[in-house]
């Protein structure tokens, strides 16, 4: 049986959706745990799990599910519009990118606030802004899983959280594409010398994929 290049990469392409996703419904499973009372027990009993897993699960069962002042969904939202409003945003605008992964602290709000139209929107008039996006919010990811640090802080966990919302928002709609350009461009075109974006998530989503606590629940021992 022969295998096609077009082939080869919709498999590529739905390998990374289906990681993105499995982050995003491990961390459901998380919080479903915590409304039947089961995650308190579950916090304390982590196997076997280093200092920066445990830190990492007790921060994600804190959630409040609320984002919390309406100036935070509103700057978020602001932030969301200034996409398409204002073309090329300098990468170096660290203060501006850093607003996707740190105000918003619920599904809801990324899904709510960053809509559909919004995308593609983004993709149409100002698609520099949407590579851009993408490359901050996994650089971020890869940020904190190639981190030595002992132990995560609340706002790593916050930060890596919304990263995968935010991933799961985007990721259809720079698959959608038909002709595949934007997401060759995306993910497999990358500077000379350097590693392909999608390599770099692939590699990031994988290793988030058995964190303990966060998509590897041990239930033998709650």
């Amino acid at each position: 049986m022969v295998v096609t290049g077009l082939e080869i990469s919709e498999r590529v392409k739905e390998f990374i959706t289906l990681l993105v996703s499995a982050l995003h419904v491990g961390h459901y499973l998380i919080n479903l745990f915590k409304n039947f009372e089961v995650a308190f027990v579950f916090g304390s009993r982590i196997a076997e799990g280093n200092e920066r897993s445990k830190m990492f699960v007790e921060s994600s069962l804190h959630e409040t599910g609320d984002m919390g002042a309406t100036e935070s969904k509103l700057a978020f939202r602001k932030s969301v519009f200034q996409l398409y409003e204002q073309q090329n945003i300098p990468a170096t605008n660290e203060e501006y990118w850093a607003n996707f992964y740190k105000l918003p602290e619920t599904a809801e709000d990324v899904f709510n606030l960053f809509a559909p139209k919004d995308i593609r929107r983004v993709r149409e008039v100002a698609v520099s802004n949407l590579e851009t996006l993408f490359q901050k919010i996994i650089g971020r990811l890869f940020t904190f899983v190639s981190s030595t640090a002992a132990a995560p802080t609340k706002d790593d966990c916050r930060d890596v959280l919304n990263c995968i919302r935010i991933l799961t928002r985007l990721l259809p709609y720079a698959f959608e594409m038909e002709d595949g350009r934007l997401e060759e461009k995306l993910f497999w075109s990358p500077a000379e010398g350097e590693e392909p974006l999608g390599s770099i998530l692939a590699k990031a989503v994988v290793q988030l994929l058995f964190f303990r606590g966060y998509d590897e629940l041990d239930l033998s021992r709650l």
